[in-house]
């Protein structure tokens, strides 16, 4: 790196790590995880969290995964809350400790690189996606960050490519590899962060219930009547005040087994209507708490 471009680097990493100064506290003391920390991007989330540890009074401790398959820096670090383990993530690993955040950098996104090791590529973002998501539940992780690839999207026809956007990859192109299985990590992301919404659910609202948030729902009249003007929220947590109501006024509810697919039409945000959701929850639970007690 020449000296002008390592002054723009270091101008970068302090100019982040400025922006995310309201996130310090909640910093302080944790386990960050990154893989696929010495490529590119790793590096970069590597300064920034590094440079954030010189303002903090107990730094965070940050382990660093990377296979070196497409790194040319082999070099442990010397910084002492750096931990580097030359792991490839698409083969079965374990860590020891606690972990806060994961960070999921790892992928080989060279175009020479993924079209020498194709299988490799898709092990890492597929195989190796299913791992994190493993470690991230065994040690109950705050949350996971996934970096995707605009990839996914191929060769677009619309710019910018919004995320409702469905795509036009090639599988059988030069780039199907990288492209398909960045795809393929998706949903699974997508059906974890189900799963361990419903699992919020059940332990802060109702538990009686597979799937508070089916769509579908049959009421007879004299259950509508009644509950629906007592209804308080206007947004996604309204199906779990529905069932509340009915699970405190006596109603009887049956489920009924469905097939879910993901509509690829879908205009939901996953990630906002799910932090809206938890606040509605929340805030339903307390409303019908206090209304008990008078």
């Amino acid at each position: 790196m020449s000296n002008n471009s390592e002054d723009i680097f270091l101008e970068d990493i302090k100019s982040i790590a400025n922006e995310l100064e309201e996130f310090y506290d909640e910093l302080e003391g944790k386990t960050v995880l990154i893989a696929g920390g010495k490529g590119f991007l790793g590096t970069y989330f590597t300064s920034v969290l590094t440079k954030i540890n010189e303002t903090l009074s107990k730094p965070m401790k940050i382990i660093v995964l990377d296979s070196l398959i497409t790194s040319k820096d082999k070099k442990d670090s010397v910084n002492q809350n750096i931990e580097f383990l030359e792991q490839d993530i698409s083969k079965h690993f374990e860590i020891g400790g606690n972990i806060d955040y994961i960070i999921h950098a790892a992928s080989i996104a060279s175009p020479p690189t993924y079209r020498k090791f194709p299988i490799k590529t898709v092990d890492v973002n597929y195989q190796g996606t299913k791992n994190l998501l493993e470690i991230a539940k065994e040690k109950k992780v705050r949350s996971m960050l996934f970096l995707s690839s605009s990839e996914i999207y191929g060769d677009p026809e619309i710019f910018p490519t919004p995320e409702s956007y469905v795509g036009k990859v090639s599988c059988t192109g030069p780039r199907a590899c990288y492209d398909e299985s960045k795809r393929f990590g998706e949903p699974i992301l997508r059906y974890l962060a189900g799963r361990v919404f419903n699992l919020f659910v059940k332990f802060v609202a109702i538990r009686k219930y597979q799937d508070t948030q089916c769509g579908f729902k049959c009421f007879s009249s004299e259950a509508a009547d009644k509950i629906f003007p007592l209804v308080r929220t206007n947004g996604w947590a309204f199906d779990v005040e529905v069932l509340l109501l009915a699970d405190r006024y006596g109603f009887s509810v049956s489920q009924v087994p469905i097939d879910w697919r993901h509509g690829e039409d879908s205009k939901v945000d996953l990630w906002s209507a799910a932090l809206q959701m938890i606040r509605d929850i929340f805030l339903t639970r307390v409303r019908l708490l206090m209304s008990r007690r008078k």
